[in-house]
């Protein structure tokens, strides 16, 4: 026997009352139920409740039609509804199915993309089933893979930067980790003299993505006199119109002494950034302009002069004359005398 709740509305109020039922939906009413019948009534099953609507028989509780979830279980007129009961259809919606007519069988659809249904759990990570559902062994072991992946490519990239990093070739590293030159170290070989007043744009092209704080030029063998005017730059170009994204400040210290590297922070001063980004592959140029009677020479390269080269591949270094400093947009020319600068970003 099972215990079931009755709820009807009695004298504009409702009632609540607890009688027992068996598998066969045949129920025993309490006494104090039955002084409240005065018409033929039913009941339906709603929410855990049987809700009492009118009067059936005496004692004897009788349904014709009986929802549970998707599924409705119609009963005849007179039958008990229960296993012993007279049912006469069974109706489904999706993803409850119903088959046969004398043998009712009652299904679920199995699930997929599109359709709810039900799943079969799989630990498996290689599956390429549309209807299994992953168990959390699955999930782990996807994840376990999936970290292991990330940090192996980590361990590679730091082999690699290391490695290249530590090479006289290419884009090169000078003095400590963390900085990139524009030129092979064991090119070095020449001091060259940028004239008074002229802008000076050498190419770096990173290997990796690369945030850049400060600029580095070494001066050479002679060191400025009255200089008015001594900046570090970087410059992004489209063709000869190059434009300034990042500077230092304007410091006349620099180039004062000889054989010395001289290092200075980006200047947010005019609205330019702290930090500047480089990406990896794009070409940048590191630039320079001194103002002073006599200019320091700077350490650097031989200027390549081979016109053939320079049409294919462009220039290594562009020059634009007779300015007083750094400019937001310069119009430069390959350069044609002095030498390839040697700079460093860090």
């Amino acid at each position: 026997m099972a215990k079931f709740t009755s709820v009807r509305p009695i004298n504009s109020r409702w009632r609540k009352h607890d009688f027992l039922g068996n598998e066969n939906s045949s129920f025993s009413i309490p006494d104090e139920m039955y002084d409240e019948f005065t018409s033929d009534w039913s009941y339906e099953i709603n929410r855990g409740y049987i809700v009492i609507t009118e009067t059936p028989t005496t004692g004897n509780i009788q349904v014709s039609t009986l929802t549970v979830g998707d599924v409705v279980l119609t009963g005849t007129a007179t039958g008990n509804f229960g296993v012993s009961g007279g049912i006469t259809t069974v109706l489904g919606t999706s993803p409850i199915t119903v088959s046969g007519t004398s043998a009712i069988t009652v299904g679920v659809i199995s699930a997929s993309t599109t359709s709810a249904g039900v799943v079969i759990l799989s630990d498996s990570t290689s599956t390429t089933s549309s209807i299994l559902a992953a168990t959390p062994t699955a999930v782990k072991s996807a994840y376990d893979r999936g970290s292991t992946g990330v940090t192996d490519a980590a361990t590679a990239q730091a082999t690699a930067d290391a490695a290249v990093a530590g090479t006289p070739y290419g884009t090169s590293q000078f003095g400590s980790s963390g900085v990139i030159g524009n030129l092979p170290l064991f090119v070095l070989t020449t001091n060259s003299n940028p004239a008074s007043g002229s802008i000076n744009h050498s190419k770096l092209t990173p290997y990796k993505n690369f945030t850049v704080s400060n600029i580095s030029f070494i001066s050479g063998t002679t060191a400025n006199t009255a200089a008015t005017s001594v900046r570090f730059g970087i410059y992004t170009r489209s063709g000869t119109t190059f434009t300034l994204v990042a500077r230092t400040a304007n410091d006349t210290s620099i180039f004062s002494a000889i054989s010395t590297k001289y290092t200075r922070a980006l200047d947010t001063t005019g609205g330019y950034p702290a930090t500047y980004t480089l990406t990896a592959g794009t070409e940048y140029w590191i630039s320079v302009i001194v103002v002073a009677t006599t200019v320091s020479n700077i350490v650097g390269a031989t200027l390549r002069l081979n016109t053939s080269a320079n049409a294919a591949t462009g220039g290594q270094n562009y020059a634009q004359a007779a300015q007083s400093d750094l400019v937001a947009s310069s119009s430069a020319g390959i350069a044609g005398t002095g030498g390839g600068f040697y700079a460093e970003v860090s």
